[in-house]
Order: structure tokens, then sequence, then C-alpha cells
């Protein structure tokens, strides 16, 4: 089949600011399933954001002034069922960047005229093949081992959080998100507007593809004392009587139960997956003095947790979170109820537990689950009673409630502009 060439502009849109990219890569499609077999140059950029390792902070969980370094970004056009192969986009540099909607990316790729919708990934932790198939682009859970897990010297395996991915599909289709088309020389001072419904690439020199945006939810967790001071006249020693939570008890780590071990190509829970408990370990030891709230851009600052979570959580579908604090009393103590006390020593650890339920919101509606994707979950949780602690991580199914819980959502997908 001849093949014919003519020079187009691609770009694509997310959710943080970039700095230029050059590249070029050249694909052979072949004339199936949608493909035509005829190839036009066009140059694709991308705006993302990426980065959250197993304790993260406001700072890298993109809440701070900048945004993270993006690594493993590609863009996968489609063209009727076919797939072409990823386009690698280079990495991204976030320092420099004062506009997190609005700075843009692009390289220079080929693409078949026939293209009639985009995927976009970034934030992958691994390299695409050059074969991209539905089923074969999925997202697992990561090991880790959690020493001293049970108040002793014993471990125990939870995985780590998922990384910030970021996800977007750009389609010809009459209400979704569409790719646009540019009129103009250039992209950069092009006028746009949708491809017609059933269009395509075709001779386009310019196209745009917006709607990029996180993959996964965030989850931002501040623990309040509800305690004070408490009693220890019945510590193993009896040397010291009285302790005081704020003081001599820190905030060390949380469990997120119920999150699905594998994610489709789409960043949905996989129809293998499994229930797995994800670790976070606390950004600040310290308790709160007051109840957090959102800040301007849905941020938070200055929580003890931070962590991404796959969107779950709806409709009789509870989230049981575990949280782990240490012992710095300088004397043991008991923790639960008086007939199954649980010792912990000086420099030990305890757990307490609470259960968010689904609960709908009037104001809005598209949140139907307690995680989100695109979304911010805030929780403050008070530790109020020690009789309801345990010395180690329970089963998800015989979790005893031993906080309060004031879940409060953000007002709408705080991390989604599309541009």
């Amino acid at each position: 089949m001849k093949r014919t060439f003519s020079k187009s502009v691609l770009f694509v849109a997310a959710l943080a600011g970039v700095t230029a990219l050059t590249s070029c890569e050249k694909q052979e499609n072949v004339g199936i399933n949608g493909l035509s077999g005829e190839t036009t140059d066009v140059t694709i950029g991308v705006t993302v954001k990426s980065g959250a390792p197993t304790k993260a902070t406001a700072d890298e969980m993109n809440m701070g002034a900048t945004i993270k370094d993006i690594k493993n970004i590609y863009v996968v056009p489609r063209a009727g069922t076919q797939y072409a192969s990823p386009i690698s986009i280079p990495d991204i540099t976030g320092a420099g960047v004062t506009d997190k909607s609005k700075a843009t990316n692009k390289t220079t790729a080929e693409v078949d005229k026939n293209t009639d919708a985009f995927l976009v990934y970034a934030g992958v932790e691994h390299t695409m093949n050059k074969t991209f198939t539905e089923a074969g682009m999925t997202f697992s859970l990561e090991a880790e081992t959690l020493t001293d897990a049970w108040g002793t010297t014993a471990a125990k395996t939870v995985y780590k959080p998922y990384s910030l991915f970021y996800f977007g599909e750009a389609t010809n289709v009459n209400g979704g998100n569409k790719f646009q088309i540019g009129t103009g020389t250039d992209w950069e001072t092009a006028s746009w507007a949708d491809v017609a419904d059933n269009g395509t690439v075709a001779e386009n020199t310019l196209i745009k593809v917006p709607g990029v945006k996180y993959a996964v939810g965030a989850l931002v967790v501040g623990i309040l004392d509800g305690v004070g001071d408490f009693d220890l006249s019945e510590n193993n020693d009896g040397s010291l009587k009285w302790a005081d939570v704020k003081n001599q008890v820190t905030v060390e780590g949380l469990v997120i139960d119920g999150q699905p071990s594998q994610l489709d190509f789409e960043f949905n829970r996989a129809a293998s997956a499994q229930d797995q408990s994800v670790y976070v370990a606390a950004a600040a030891n310290a308790f709160q003095t007051g109840a957090l709230a959102f800040a301007d851009e849905g941020k938070v600052a200055g929580a003890n947790f931070y962590s991404v979570v796959a969107e779950d959580g709806g409709e009789g579908n509870d989230v049981t979170l575990q949280f782990r604090f240490k012992n710095n009393t300088g004397a043991s103590f008991y923790v639960g109820p008086k007939d199954d006390r649980r010792l912990v020593e000086d420099g030990k650890y305890f757990y307490t537990n609470a259960i968010i339920r689904y609960e709908a919101d009037e104001q809005q509606s598209d949140l139907t689950t307690i995680f989100k994707k695109a979304t911010t979950t805030l929780v403050n949780a008070s530790l109020k009673d020690l009789t309801k602690a345990t010395t180690e991580p329970e089963d998800p199914t015989e979790a005893t409630i031993g906080v309060e819980i004031d879940a409060t959502w953000n007002s709408g997908h705080i991390y989604s502009v599309d541009m």
C-alpha cells in the first residue's frame, strides 16, 4: 500500500505545567481494523505530573507550589479497534512551572490518518511494549515488609501505594471528550474546535488532545488527640502513673485496607484483583492541633498522611483505615478491653481502627465513591478510646471502630483542568 505523508501537529493537555519537548519517533502501521496504512507526521505534547513514594509529603503529592518531575509518558493512537505503537514522550521537568493548567509540551511522531482516538499515560512505572493491548496494560501493587508489625519483632507483608498515574482518552464521539483540530500555522497561536463527529486526524496539521488528568485519587489524613492524659497506673512496672497522648505518643503509620491489587488499562479495578492492605508512613508524627481543611485549589497542608489511592469504596463498600501509633512514654501500658488487654512496651506500637462509610453528597452527585479519581478525600480522625486499640493490625472484616471520623470531600475534581 502506498504511504503518503503530511505535516501535522498534535497537542495533549492535562493538569500540570511542563517544559518543551523535542523528539521524533517513526511508527510503522498496518492497514487493518481501522488503520489506513497512510500516516501523517504529528507533534505530540503532554502536560502531566507524577511521583508518590510510600512516605509522601504535600509537595510529593503535588499539593505544594511546584510539581514533581514526570517520567514514562506515552501516547497511544487508535483507529477503530486497532491500536498503534505507543509513542514515548521525554520526561518532564516540573521545576520552574508557574501555571500548572496551561503549560504545554510536544514532540513529532508518525500517526495513521485514520486515527480517531488517543490514549495518554503518564507516571507509569514500566516501559510500554511496541504492541499495545488493553489486556496487556495492567498495574499492580508492589509488596513490602512492615517491621515490628505486631508490636514486637514480627513482620507483616503489606503493599506500597500506587504512584500518581495520569490517564486520558480523547475520541471523536459526540458528547465525549473530543480531540480538537487547530486552524493556523502553529499550535501556540491556533484556534481550536472539536473534531467533527466520527472525524479523524486526516490531513489536519494541528491536533490537540485534552482531558488528561489524575487516574487515581488522593487520601489526606489528620490525626487529633481525643484522649489527653491517660492512666498508666496498671503499667508493668508502676513507675509512671499518667501519660499525655499528644506529647508521649507519636503518629507512625496508616494501613489502608481494601485497595485493589491490580488496575486495568483505564485504571479501574481489574476483574482478577484482590483486596490488599497498603501501608503509608506518616509525613508528620505530631498530633494536629485542630481539624484540617481544604485550602485554595483543594490543597491540604501539614497533614499526617498523604497517599495515592485507587478509586474505590462506593455504596455498600466501606473503607477501613488502621492507624499505627508508637509508645514513647518510657513505660509499658495496656490497650484493649479489660478482658483482653494487650501490653504495649515502650518503643513499640499499637493500632486503632476507623471505618469510613460511604454517604452520598447531595451537593456533589458525581462523588459516588469514597476514593475517586482526580479527587482528594480528607479525613480528620480523632483518637478517642485506648480500650478499642490493639497491638497488631486486624483483619479488615473484624476491625473495631476506635476513632471518630470526619470525612470531608473537596468541592469537585480539584486536580482536573482540561485545556
